[in-house]
């Protein structure tokens, strides 16, 4: 019995060539830049949630203008002195909103906190 050589074609492999790109045509217009409203519902990390000297924590943004609003006197004092304003910092630092943190750190009283928050979502809304 003769051993039989099997024929292999040769088969050479194509290279892949990259794809272009199709560039999209544009108007030359600019698009408006849009307020996010997701940064409203945002909630902090659980570590760097925001815990009330009443023990209350504060997730987000809206949660702070809803506490404010039945907040004690001396913990909104312990938080918001001549010294610090933790809410504040808080928003600016964990929340990452330095216009509203702005707004915040000229707060004295819980009402005109209260008050600079929800300021700032109806202008984030409109």
């Amino acid at each position: 019995m003769a051993a039989k050589k099997s024929s292999k074609k040769s088969k050479k492999k194509k290279k892949a060539t990259p794809k272009k790109k199709k560039k999209r045509k544009t108007s030359g217009k600019k698009k408006k830049k849009t307020k996010s409203k997701s940064s409203l519902k945002a909630s902090a990390n659980t570590d760097e949630h925001f815990v009330l000297l009443d023990g209350r924590t504060l997730q987000n943004i809206m949660d702070l203008a809803i506490a404010l609003e039945n907040m004690e006197d001396h913990v909104f004092g312990h938080h918001v002195n001549s010294n610090r304003n933790d809410f504040a910092n808080w928003i600016r630092h964990v929340m990452r909103d330095g216009e509203l943190a702005e707004h915040m750190s000229n707060a004295k009283h819980k009402n005109h906190a209260s008050w600079i928050i929800y300021r700032h979502v109806a202008k984030k809304l409109w």
